[in-house]
């Protein structure tokens, strides 16, 4: 039986995604604690969200 590497499967599996069409995201700025990318989920909160996200705006100001 032929032994695969974690290492070989992190690669298929991200070689799959970004066949399907995913985007790679660099390291730097991943909290790990809380695994997501802080600075990409509020963009995409703002982009989607824009009324709503207007009122904890207000808030910070």
């Amino acid at each position: 039986m032929k032994r695969t590497s974690e290492a070989a499967f992190e690669t298929a599996i991200e070689s799959a995604l970004l066949a399907d069409g995913h985007a790679r995201v660099q390291a730097q700025g991943f909290d790990r604690e809380r695994a997501i990318c802080p600075d990409k989920a509020l963009a995409f909160i703002r982009a989607t969200q824009g009324t709503v996200w207007e009122k904890p705006e207000a808030m910070r100001a």
